[in-house]
Formats: C-alpha cells, structure tokens, sequence
C-alpha cells in the first residue's frame, strides 16, 4: 500500500462567493417576499444572517402566514407568465410549478441559480 502525504495544506471548498449573496439575491429579486419575511421575522437582521431564515419555521402551520406566503408566489408566477407571453407570445398556466433556472453569466465564470415559484 502507498501512502501519499501532501507536502503543502489542503484546503477544501467553501461557500464563499464573491458574487451576490443568498439573502441578498432574495431581498432584490422578491422584494415582497422579503417583505413579509422581514415582517414576520421582525426585523431586517436576516439580510445580514441568513440562518436566522430558520425562525420562520415557527410559522409554518400559520395560516395567514402561509397565506401570504402563497399569495406572492401566485403573483410573481403571473408576471413571470406575463413577461413570457410579451416578450415569447407563449401563454402559460400559472397554477403550475415553475422551476426556473437563472444563468448567471459574468467575465470569468458563471453559475446556475435555480428558483422554484
């Protein structure tokens, strides 16, 4: 058996980005939902701690929570099938799940940024 030790440190990956952040790209992309997050968590402080994300597992057996919550899926599904039907002429149901990719394409690299509404 060969036993091979590295002669320099190993570093394994991170998640570290230099691109947008997670609660970042959600307060700008969904301003309402980031909205009723903010008010339900009581506080922006989750736009700076994205674990803090997990206090809203308190509220989902909420119904005008969950509520809410669905009701701005619904909308931002609509203006996605609106925009699709302007700029594609294809008309889409908007009860359906949308998983939509979004390709983030910069100078060096680029990354798939997936949603599901």
């Amino acid at each position: 058996m060969l036993t091979l030790t590295p002669t320099f440190p190993i570093t394994l990956p991170s998640d570290v980005t230099n691109g947008i952040t997670p609660r970042r790209w959600l307060d700008q992309c969904n301003p309402e939902l980031s909205a009723l997050i903010t008010k339900t968590l009581g506080s922006q402080a989750w736009l700076k701690d994205l674990p803090l994300l997990k206090g809203l597992l308190k509220h989902t057996e909420d119904a005008a929570f969950r509520k809410q919550w669905s009701a701005i899926k619904q909308r931002n599904k609509e203006r996605l099938a609106e925009l699709i039907k302007t700029e594609l002429g294809i008309k889409i149901p908007t009860h359906a799940a949308f998983d939509v990719q979004i390709k983030c394409v910069r100078a060096r690299r680029s990354s798939p940024r997936p949603k599901l509404y």
